[in-house]
C-alpha cells in the first residue's frame, strides 16, 4: 500500500514564502487523523470509491451510477474540508532532529485506511517555488546536487528549495517529490552527476526540473522537462524554450510500499518470497507538457514503473477540456496509475493555472481529485489516497494489451 498526497498549492512572487508554505501543506498532510488543522486553504478534494484488484472487469450493481471509469462512485468524502481548517502556523525550515510531535505524525499516517504500515509519498506542483513563466525562470533558478546527496550536504544558501524539502522529508520520515523548480546549470545532460551549479565563465543553462527527496533527506531523482511547453493562442502565448534548454533522459525512483522507510534489503527480501510488486512502487517522473507524449508513458510501462507523477501547471485554455483527458488517456494507455499536482488558481496572475490535481488508477478511473467542479477545483487543498499497487497487475491481467504489441512490425525506442 502507498499513500499519496498532492499538495495544490497557491504560489506567489516571494520565494521564501512558497517554501514556507509548501512545508506547511506537506505537514498537515501527515497529521494524524483527527488531529485539527493549523493551516487554512479554501477548498476540499472529492474521493470516489474506486475498484478494488479483484473487482476490475465485473458489472456494476444494477442502478449503480459509474463516475470517471469503471468502478468509481463518488462516496461524498472529501480530503481537506475548509471547516476543518484554522489560522496559518509559520513553519521553521532549520535543520534539526525529527521533534516527538513530526515524528509521531509520520508513524501515524503510514498506517493506511487498511490497517496496514505504507510510505508516504508528498508531491508539490510544478514550479512550486516561482511564479510561472518564462519571465521569472532565470530569476528563480537554483543549482540542484546530484543525486545520492545528503540533507546536510545539501548548501542551504545556495540551494534553498533542495536543502528545505530535503531536511522536511528528513524529519517527517516521508518521500517527498518536489514539483519542480527553475533550475540553473553548466550542464546538458539530464541524469546530473555532479551538481549543477555552474561554474565562473561557463554557458548557463535554465531547465525546468522536479527531484524526488527519500525519508532520510537524500535525492534519489532528478528528472529535467523533456517536452518543453509551447502555445499560441488568441488570449495565451509561450514557448519554454524562449529560456528553457530540454532534458534528455527519463528518470524512475523506487518507493518501499510496506512501511519500510528506504532500506533496500526489506525491497530484495520480499522480491524473493515473490511479492516484488507488493515491496515497492516503481515510479516515472514526467512535468506537465510530458503529459501529452505517450510516447515517454508507454517506455515508463516498459521500465516496469506503476506510476507515473507529472507536477503540472495547465492553464485556464486547455485545463478545462484536456487536462482530465490527458491524464486518463496516459493511465489507459499504460496501465499504472497517474498523479498530476497543479498549483492552485490565482485569477491575479499573469499565468492562471487551472489546478484540478488529480489521482487515476490504471483502468482510467478518477481515484481523488481537487474540488467537486471546474469552478472551485483551482482552490488550495490537499488530495490524498491510499494506493493498492496490486491494481496494476490485476489490470494489466485482464486486459492484456502489453502482449498484444506487435514488435515485428513497429517498436518504440529511446536513444
Amino acid at each position: 500500500m502507498l499513500r499519496i498526497a498532492l499538495c495544490q498549492m497557491r504560489v506567489v512572487a516571494n520565494k521564501g514564502d512558497n517554501l514556507t508554505r509548501a512545508a506547511e501543506l506537506i505537514r498537515d498532510a501527515v497529521r494524524p487523523a483527527g488531529t485539527p488543522s493549523s493551516v487554512a486553504v479554501t477548498g476540499s478534494a472529492t474521493t470516489f470509491r474506486r475498484f478494488t484488484r479483484d473487482e476490475f472487469g465485473k458489472a456494476a450493481p444494477s442502478g449503480t451510477p459509474q463516475q470517471h471509469g469503471a468502478g468509481n462512485m463518488p462516496v461524498g468524502s472529501t480530503t481537506t474540508k475548509p471547516e476543518d481548517r484554522h489560522t496559518n502556523a509559520v513553519t521553521d525550515l532549520t535543520t534539526g532532529p525529527p521533534t516527538a510531535s513530526a515524528t509521531s505524525t509520520a508513524q501515524d499516517h503510514r498506517t493506511s485506511t487498511s490497517g496496514q504500515r505504507s510510505s508516504v509519498v508528498v508531491v508539490l506542483p510544478e514550479c512550486f517555488n516561482s511564479p510561472y513563466g518564462t519571465k521569472f525562470f532565470a530569476e528563480y533558478a537554483e543549482p540542484l546536487p546530484p543525486v545520492g546527496t545528503t540533507a546536510d550536504r545539501i548548501d542551504a544558501k545556495s540551494m534553498p528549495s533542495c536543502s528545505a524539502m530535503a531536511n522536511l522529508a528528513k524529519e517527517l520520515g516521508l518521500w517527498i517529490v518536489a514539483g519542480s523548480i527553475p533550475e540553473v546549470s553548466s550542464s546538458s545532460t539530464s541524469a546530473v552527476a555532479e551538481s549543477s551549479a555552474p561554474s565562473a565563465g561557463s554557458l548557463r543553462r535554465y531547465h525546468n526540473t522536479s527531484f524526488v527527496l527519500d525519508p532520510s533527506g537524500t535525492v534519489r531523482a532528478l528528472y529535467r522537462k523533456m517536452h518543453l511547453f509551447k502555445i499560441d493562442t488568441p488570449t495565451l502565448k509561450m514557448d519554454e524554450a524562449e529560456v528553457l534548454t530540454a532534458g534528455d533522459a527519463p528518470q524512475t525512483f523506487t518507493v518501499p510500499t510496506i512501511g519500510s522507510g528506504s532500506h533496500p534489503s526489506v525491497i530484495d527480501t520480499l522480491a524473493s518470497q515473490g511479492l516484488a510488486e507488493e515491496a515497492a512502487a516503481k515510479i516515472g517522473l514526467g512535468i506537465c507538457f510530458d503529459v501529452r507524449y505517450p510516447q515517454l508513458a508507454l517506455h515508463y510501462r516498459d521500465l516496469g514503473t506503476q506510476m507515473i507523477v507529472y507536477p503540472a501547471a495547465f492553464n485556464m485554455v486547455t485545463g478545462p477540456t484536456h487536462w482530465e483527458l490527458a491524464a486518463r488517456s496516459r493511465a489507459v494507455d499504460a496501465q499504472q496509475f497517474v498523479v498530476m499536482c497543479s498549483p492552485a488558481r490565482d485569477t491575479t496572475a499573469g499565468y492562471v493555472a487551472f489546478g484540478q490535481s488529480i489521482i487515476i488508477d490504471p483502468a482510467g478511473g478518477v481515484v481523488a481529485r481537487a474540488g467537486t467542479s471546474v469552478h472551485d477545483c483551482g482552490d488550495e487543498c490537499i488530495v490524498t489516497a491510499d494506493i493498492d499497487l496490486g491494481t496494476v497487475a490485476a489490470v494489466r491481467a485482464r486486459l492484456p494489451i502489453m502482449a498484444g504489441t506487435r514488435r515485428d512490425l513497429y517498436e518504440l525506442r529511446f536513444y
